[in-house]
């Protein structure tokens, strides 16, 4: 049996379902993240909790990566798999001159590739030498987008022997409430992410007071917690300006409940994403999908097929898809869901993804 140490954030408990089937496979898990245990408690899978800084600071890093390496070397796993940035950065770090293999999903490459300021321009060349450093000690490199695959392969330096294209973290489909009713006289539009600007937020906000002045026949929900992460937090009175036209429901329990319930996935973000995981279970659900063409948004959504891609931070053209929605037929709208459902049985499940992250862990020995 194969010990597999898996590393990740604050959100490392959304992949508790990929764990569990690791764990149904034959595999020892090891979680190790920097949330707070309670959602694993219940699991069985024994977890570490690691202190992560998500900004920059250096010293804060040097800690984490001191820690990660007393954690390997108590646990003594025979795979270190990170996923993130900074976990699956300074977990390879933290691995060097041990007798282990590590490796690393690249799950989106964040901000610093959303946004051409002269800090990020920066944080790009930093970026750029930790990953030619580490990734000569990374057994294996696992993408979840082709856009992110092709930008390493492009850059010479590094390592790039062991890589992958898994897409999505791992959908159970089983989980999820299919839609078969899509002739609702009241049209339910929802965003669900937390309340970030890069996630499209006010281009969401301004796009619903623009739609319900002409269009009467709809309903828009924002879903998801409140956000403290300095500049690019939205601030609960810019929301709350926004009442008449966006019902602001907060964090939920019960999303993909609201999703069933539900007629259009938005989610208008500007950041360098995976393949969203919000947009994976609405599509599995049965909703055609409204997203930027952003990577990762881009390889689930083809225009007019399944759902609608817009430019990042353009209201005019949310607002056009929104319209384009609300006048598109039923049995139209049925189409388009369930070409989402056959999409992301076929290629996103998590037996898919299971299979094929087993077929990388198997390759190194």
């Amino acid at each position: 049996m194969k010990k597999v140490m898996i590393v990740g954030g604050e959100d490392l408990s959304l992949r508790l379902p990929y764990m569990q089937q690791l764990v149904e496979s034959n595999f020892s898990i090891t979680a190790v993240g920097s949330q707070d245990e309670k959602a694993f408690v219940a699991s069985g899978i024994p977890y570490i909790k690691y202190a992560l800084n998500r900004w920059v600071n250096p010293l804060d890093d040097l800690k984490t990566i001191f820690q990660l390496r007393k954690i390997i070397i108590q646990v003594q796993p025979d795979i270190v798999h990170g996923f993130d940035t900074k976990p699956a950065l300074y977990s390879l770090c933290a691995s060097m001159f041990l007798p282990v293999k590590a490796g690393r999903t690249i799950n989106g490459t964040g901000q610093i590739f959303s946004e051409a300021s002269f800090k990020n321009k920066i944080l790009r060349y930093v970026f750029w030498l930790l990953q030619t450093i580490f990734s000569w000690k990374s057994a294996f490199t696992i993408f979840q987008n082709s856009y992110d695959k092709a930008m390493f392969e492009a850059v010479p330096t590094i390592n790039n022997s062991q890589n992958f294209l898994i897409q999505g973290s791992g959908i159970d489909c089983n989980s999820l409430p299919v839609k078969k009713d899509y002739k609702s006289n009241i049209k339910q539009i929802i965003l669900v992410s937390r309340m970030l600007k890069n996630k499209g937020i006010y281009e969401f906000l301004q796009a619903a007071r623009s739609i319900k002045k002409k269009y009467k026949n709809c309903r828009f929900l924002l879903i998801g917690p409140l956000s403290t992460e300095g500049e690019y937090a939205v601030p609960i009175k810019d929301i709350e300006s926004y009442s008449a036209d966006v019902e602001y429901l907060g964090q939920r329990s019960d999303v993909k409940n609201i999703m069933f319930l539900s007629d259009l996935m938005v989610l208008p973000t500007s950041y360098r994403e995976g393949v969203p995981r919000v947009l994976l279970e609405a599509g599995g659900i049965g909703l055609p999908l409204l997203t930027t063409d952003m990577p990762g948004c881009s390889d689930l959504v083809t225009n007019g097929e399944n759902g609608w891609l817009v430019a990042p931070q353009r209201v005019d053209e949310l607002t056009e898809s929104l319209e384009s929605f609300l006048t598109t037929s039923s049995e139209e709208l049925k189409r388009m869901g369930q070409v989402n459902v056959a999409l992301v049985r076929d290629k996103y499940s998590m037996e898919v993804v299971l299979a094929k992250s087993i077929a990388v862990y198997s390759s190194l020995f």
